[in-house]
């Protein structure tokens, strides 16, 4: 008789709450950069390209350190790098205030508070994989991402407040402030305190690890490799690279919405309330497409496909919004990127888990972020380069139409692969079990 793992999800539960606190503390600030873009580029006297980059390399960092954390993990554990994050990217936004040059703000605004938020992401997405069955991956992974859109509700508004009224260095040194009271207790929680451990009745009733988790609806590859051969297995299966570049096409699409937003609303002359309006839906949205995958994720059993469907949404969406810039077309459209960059954000690291079949769960998280990382890091670049050139951003939203269905494509392909995979093991163990 087949037996399901069992574990303790408790302690998953405290690592999803102390992410709450931990992501409303460090992301929220990254995800709200559009609020104070202008006022940078103002400041500084610098293009839409020079202040998107800032943007890009805060974003692309925040996915890009996800092998450095993995290192850092290993030598030091789980908790000390995620209090040293949380206290390092707290210095780094007030250091951000006092800096007059452009270099200085890419490096410490872009790069090191990038990292060091990574740095809080990798270690609570790891935490939760590995302290949650399987079927909470998706729950727990929502209520972490409930932080990060809560927060961003709080800091969007305040940044909307204060950068007019202080300015833009004053409310860094708030923001500061705030990351250091909500993130620095809360990491130190972030550890998979309660690993997953496999029921002794499987184990004396002979079944192996894979069998276990087959019976808990994934089939992981188990393998006692060295970690430095894992990855490199991993870098040479070609799934992996079919799933990289489905999250990287994507999520370049998702970067210019995220950090380019609102100079996409002021190229087409949108007034100031209306801007504020618009962005608020996107953030309420946001917040409510994660509740509902709080509640109900525990029931969502075909992920991968969800991404999939996001995406081709996306291709008609996109590819209207620059075309028809009515005001009720981009209030649908607020809404609908609301929801889908939250979508986006959690199941595409829970259906990456589920589509490379690793024995690390790690693996296909740093993987994930990677693609993201590159993606957000060149993803604003086109963007830029078009509305410089044309002074619209039209050209670059069809564009991110095709990215879209690229990455459904792809995903698409992943997952039509994945069940022929797992139709040929299961024909491999009746054979050899005689049934």
């Amino acid at each position: 008789m087949m037996v399901t793992a069992t574990s303790s999800n408790m302690w998953g539960y405290i690592v999803s709450i102390a992410g709450f606190a931990a992501f409303a503390g460090c992301a929220a600030p990254i995800n709200s950069y559009g609020r104070i873009f202008t006022a940078i580029q103002h400041d500084l006297n610098i293009t839409s390209v020079e202040a998107g980059w800032i943007g890009s390399v805060s974003w692309s960092s925040n996915f890009l350190a996800s092998p450095l954390a993995v290192v850092l993990v290993q030598l030091t554990g789980y908790r000390t790098v995620a209090v040293f994050a949380a206290v390092m990217m707290s210095g780094a936004y007030f250091m951000t205030s006092l800096m007059e040059s452009y270099i200085g703000i890419l490096l410490l605004y872009g790069l090191l508070a990038g990292v060091m938020c990574c740095f809080v992401v990798h270690i609570t997405f790891s935490s939760i994989l590995k302290a949650f069955d399987p079927s909470h991956h998706n729950r727990g992974a929502s209520i972490v991402a409930c932080g990060s859109s809560l927060g961003t509700i709080i800091v969007s508004m305040a940044y909307e407040k204060l950068t007019v009224s202080i300015g833009w260095r004053r409310t860094l040194q708030i923001t500061s402030l705030y990351i250091a009271i909500l993130s620095i207790p809360a990491a130190f929680f972030l550890t998979p305190h309660d690993k997953r451990k496999y029921s002794n009745v499987a184990a004396s009733a002979g079944e192996t690890k894979e069998e276990v988790a087959l019976a808990d609806g994934y089939m992981p590859e188990v393998t006692d490799e060295p970690e430095n051969k894992r990855w490199l297995r991993l870098l040479l299966m070609w799934r992996s690279w079919l799933l990289f570049f489905g999250l990287f096409f994507p999520a370049m699409a998702w970067s210019v919405y995220w950090i380019n937003i609102i100079s996409f609303y002021e190229s087409i002359s949108v007034p100031a309330d209306d801007i504020f309006l618009y962005v608020s839906i996107q953030t309420f949205s946001d917040l409510a497409g994660r509740i509902f995958l709080c509640v109900f994720g525990t029931y969502l059993t075909h992920v991968p496909a969800i991404v999939i469907g996001c995406n081709l949404i996306f291709v008609p969406v996109t590819a209207v919004m620059a075309m028809v810039t009515v005001k009720p077309v981009l209030i649908l459209s607020s809404f609908a990127i609301g929801v889908g960059r939250g979508w986006f954000t959690i199941l595409s690291l829970t259906a990456s888990v589920d589509l490379l079949q690793v024995a690390n769960s790690d693996q296909a998280v740093s993987l994930s972020l990677l693609a993201l990382g590159f993606a957000f890091l060149i993803g604003t670049v086109p963007a830029g380069l078009i509305y410089d050139m044309t002074g619209s951003y039209s050209y670059a939203f069809v564009l991110n139409s095709a990215f879209y269905l690229v990455g459904a494509v792809l995903f698409a392909i992943l997952l039509v692969l994945k069940k022929a995979r797992r139709r040929r093991k299961l024909s491999q163990r009746l054979s050899l079990t005689g049934t």
